[in-house]
C-alpha cells in the first residue's frame, strides 16, 4: 500500500539528518515508526491517545493520499 504524507520543514530536516547519520532512507525510519505505533497501540487505543490534531495544525486537507485499489 502506499501512501503520501505531509511533513513540516522542520520535521523533514531532522528525518534528513537523521537518515544521513545512520544511512537510512526516510521511507524506511517512517515505516518503522508506523510499525512500532501500530505494535504499541495493536490491542487497546488508549482513550487519551491525541490521534487527532490540534487545531493549530488544522486547516490544510485532510485528503489520505493512496494508490487505490480498494
Amino acid at each position: 500500500m502506499r501512501l503520501s504524507v505531509t511533513l513540516d520543514e522542520k520535521e523533514y530536516a531532522e528525518l534528513s539528518r537523521i537518515g544521513a547519520a545512520l544511512d537510512l532512507s526516510a521511507a524506511w525510519m517512517i515505516r518503522r515508526a508506523v510499525s512500532e505505533f501500530v505494535a504499541r497501540n495493536r490491542e487497546n487505543v488508549a482513550p487519551d491517545l491525541p490521534l487527532r490534531r490540534p487545531e493549530s495544525e488544522a486547516g490544510g486537507t485532510k485528503k489520505a493520499g493512496g494508490s487505490g485499489g480498494h
